[in-house]
């Protein structure tokens, strides 16, 4: 859970650092180092968000009809 967190703080960081970059672009006195740390940032936190994101539970709403659903799909049909 903690680690979803600093993934998203990296996303946000790597984007700063995204916008720095087009900023010193349009200065004409471009600096590289903006765009190597805002895509290194950037894949760190997109890996460390999407891995270790908290699971969503299932709607127990209609768990009853999804239940039974589910165990007549398993059932092997034999029809001869």
């Amino acid at each position: 859970m903690f680690l979803h967190r600093i993934g998203c703080f990296f996303l946000f960081i790597g984007g700063g650092l995204l916008l720095l970059f087009f900023a010193s672009d349009a200065s004409l006195q471009t600096d590289y180092n903006y765009l190597f740390w805002a895509a290194a940032l950037i894949l760190v936190g997109w890996t460390l968000w999407r891995r270790f994101r908290p699971q969503k539970e299932r709607a127990s709403r209609f768990r009853l009809l999804r239940r039974s659903r589910i165990e007549d799909e398993e059932l092997p049909t034999d029809r001869t």
